[in-house]
């Protein structure tokens, strides 16, 4: 495995989904910090947000790679970060904003402490509203109280 630094534009496209989301959805995007209470991702916190993503991203490389590792060349961008709407936000599927996500993770993971980390608690709560946004999902039952005669075909995207 190796692990790298994601791009500013990666990180503002990160926030700028959980924003959409709240916009689109009349709601807004929440999650609960572990050992911490729930935050709510609002525009006014996406300079936060932006920096918060960066930086455990930044201690995941320091973590792999050890202090002096590939990640310094990023130190002052991470903590001069400042979040711009982008302007391809608009044409990004549901899919590919997922994957944006996961991509994320896998580069961050290496915190030492990732699963109590508030980026991985945004990145499930951007996932599931990203998620709920998809047409199928909204249109699809609840629950699922009766059995089916026929088996269900997965359609299988290559």
């Amino acid at each position: 495995m190796s692990a790298n630094m994601v791009t500013k534009h990666h990180i503002d496209t990160l926030v700028g989904a959980a924003i959409e989301i709240a916009h689109e959805s009349n709601s807004h995007l929440s999650y609960r910090v572990p050992g911490r209470k729930y935050a709510v991702v609002l525009k006014r916190d996406a300079d936060r947000l932006g920096t918060m993503l960066w930086g455990t991203n930044f201690a995941a490389l320091q973590a792999y790679y050890g202090k002096g590792g590939p990640q310094e060349d990023w130190r002052e961008d991470v903590l001069g970060y400042t979040y711009h709407e982008p302007e391809d936000l608009v044409d990004a599927s549901i899919g590919g904003l997922i994957k944006a996500v996961n991509s994320y993770a896998y580069q961050a993971c290496e915190h030492p402490h990732w699963d109590r980390t508030e980026a991985k608690a945004f990145c499930d709560a951007l996932v599931d509203g990203l998620i709920e946004q998809l047409t199928e999902y909204q249109d699809a039952p609840w629950l699922i109280d009766e059995y089916v005669d026929e088996p269900v075909k997965l359609e299988v995207v290559k």
